[in-house]
């Protein structure tokens, strides 16, 4: 259940994702054919990302670069979509054509339907997180009642304490 592909390199490779919903097992397309998001949700652009943004960016509503797929926590899954690949994605083998752009990547949840909780916002710039996951706690335990102490046998024999 969940997504069909857990990563996509951009329209190259698997641009077509498909959502399986957990509880009703319907499936929904969340990118078509051309890596086309199906129902945009829309983009918060908020200047942490946006001064980053370079000609090489791409906010056009499709997958063009790494996007993830997965569960973010036990009600919801996250889409992490790169809008902008770090300067290195421009380099051949030998270094050249490198530039200085920075990595951004944007985040929009999904319920467990498959359904946008919200709009795109930023998830990472360069190697600034402003997301981090949901911390996996252990589940609150009641208290245990504690255990008597144990009555320890001595006795005293010739100035020395002697166990029995």
């Amino acid at each position: 259940m969940g997504f069909s592909h857990s990563y996509s390199y951009g329209l190259r490779e698997n641009p077509e994702i498909i959502f399986t919903s957990d509880r009703t097992g319907r499936q929904k397309a969340i990118t078509d054919k051309t890596g086309r998001f199906v129902g945009f949700p829309g983009i918060v652009k908020e200047k942490e990302w946006t001064s980053h943004l370079t000609e090489e960016g791409c906010l056009e509503p499709v997958i063009r670069y790494r996007t993830e797929f997965g569960k973010f926590d036990e009600h919801s899954y996250i889409i992490r979509w790169q809008v902008q690949p770090d300067g290195m994605y421009w380099a051949d083998e030998d270094g050249f054509g490198m530039t200085p752009d920075e990595e951004i990547t944007l985040y929009a949840l999904l319920d467990l339907d498959g359904n946008y909780i919200g709009p795109f916002r930023v998830y990472k710039v360069g190697i600034k997180r402003y997301l981090e996951p949901p911390v996996v706690r252990e589940p609150v335990r009641p208290p245990q009642p504690a255990e008597p102490p144990k009555k320890s046998r001595r006795s005293w024999i010739k100035g020395w304490w002697k166990r029995r």
